[in-house]
């Protein structure tokens, strides 16, 4: 998963949809920074992200990796050190 804090929403990549047997809640328009508009359903699943649980609707997205966006890093407290490609959870 990539951590992205200008994305307000985590995104799961669409092939754990089969794997973990999950169901299809929604489906929403979302827009990229690009302003790209695509389509995306949603699916309900507990999300564990250093050791902490985070249970909640989730967009699927067709690519390999995901995104773990706002609604979950704003929980956390997390210092990022760009020069030296590092982050670290205090």
């Amino acid at each position: 998963m990539l951590l992205d804090t200008g994305s307000d929403v985590t995104i799961v990549p669409q092939i754990y949809e089969s794997r973990l047997n999950l169901t299809v809640n929604r489906q929403f328009e979302l827009t990229g920074f690009d302003n790209k508009k695509s389509l995306s359903r949603t699916v309900n699943l507990d999300l564990i992200f250093e050791g902490k649980t985070f249970r909640g609707e989730y967009f699927l997205i067709e690519q390999d990796y995901g995104v773990i966006g706002r609604n979950i890093l704003n929980f956390l407290k997390i210092q990022f050190d760009g020069k030296n490609q590092l982050w670290r959870i205090l």
